[in-house]
């Protein structure tokens, strides 16, 4: 029996921007899209660059699902949701 995957190809995983303290949600956008325009299969967020132990929890869940959002059906989306530090 074979595997259903949840994409195949290639998966990158995306710094969150920030503006100050604060993260910037068009900036964020910018690199959502700019993966999509070059053929990225997954965006991988709010991971392996950090931010899902130094976000605040709201903070961290805003990003997911503004990343979730984003590209709606365009792309899978791959995002750290495990405890915070």
């Amino acid at each position: 029996m074979s595997k259903i995957l949840p994409f195949t190809g290639s998966g990158v995983a995306i710094v969150t921007p920030f503006d100050g303290n604060k993260t910037n949600y068009d900036a964020l956008g910018e690199l959502i899209e700019m993966q999509i325009a070059n053929d990225t299969d997954a965006i991988i967020n709010c991971g392996k660059t950090g931010e899902a132990s130094t976000l605040p929890d709201q903070e961290n869940l805003i990003a997911i699902i503004y990343a979730v959002n984003k590209p709606a059906t365009r792309n899978a989306v791959l995002t750290a949701t495990g405890p915070h530090a």
